[in-house]
């Protein structure tokens, strides 16, 4: 998976999800969106952040808790929260000063 974030200045966050047809036929795509929906958990994100998150075809053979744990990591690691994201309680984080 590859995770973008973008500054938002608005009050909520939002989640974007992109699935090509390289990872499957129209069932295994929704499936693949479903599951990273719920993985992201993005009323637990900080608000102020456009989250867009790419699968990749390996996403097919994944674990649930795989996905997840990778997701939250990812977010971790782009600075959208903190190591507490990991509880799926994000906090700490706030959206930085400049404007993209």
């Amino acid at each position: 998976m590859v995770v973008r974030v973008l500054p938002n200045g608005l009050g909520v966050s939002r989640l974007g999800v992109v699935v090509s047809k390289k990872v499957g036929g129209a069932v295994v795509r929704n499936r693949a969106k479903r599951r990273i929906r719920a993985a992201t958990n993005i009323r637990a994100v900080p608000p102020g952040w456009d989250v867009v998150v790419i699968a990749r075809t390996s996403i097919q053979s994944a674990e649930y808790r795989d996905l997840e744990r990778e997701l939250r990591e990812l977010l971790v690691r782009a600075g959208v929260c903190t190591s507490d994201c990991l509880d799926g309680h994000c906090s700490g984080s706030s959206v930085p000063e400049d404007n993209f």
